[in-house]
């Protein structure tokens, strides 16, 4: 259990907002799913960095590093193509169609 487990944090959870609502309640949310994680003895949490400004979303985490007792190790899955550059056809292996501009 302690070894094979890892958590996964929200999809809707938006540390970083710009609407003050969603960032407060995400920021309460991502607290308590890494207070929960640590209460399980989960030894690792993976978090997807889904936009280009994560300066609030690295606060919590170093303030949940420096508060607590625990080993919990965060996993950061950093995307490797900009969002504006992903496409569904390259999955799927359908021919590029570039319009010329």
């Amino acid at each position: 259990w302690n070894t094979l487990i890892v958590g996964k944090l929200s999809p809707w959870i938006q540390a970083d907002s710009e609407d003050d609502q969603i960032r407060r309640n995400s920021e309460e949310a991502l607290v308590q799913e890494l207070n929960f994680a640590a209460y399980l003895g989960v030894p690792a949490f993976l978090i997807p960095l889904r936009q280009s400004n994560n300066s609030n979303l690295s606060r919590i985490l170093l303030n949940h590093l420096l508060t607590g007792h625990h080993s919990t190790v965060f996993w950061i899955r950093v995307p490797l193509i900009a969002a504006e550059d992903m496409r569904e056809d390259i999955v799927e292996n359908d021919p590029v169609m570039r319009s010329e501009d």
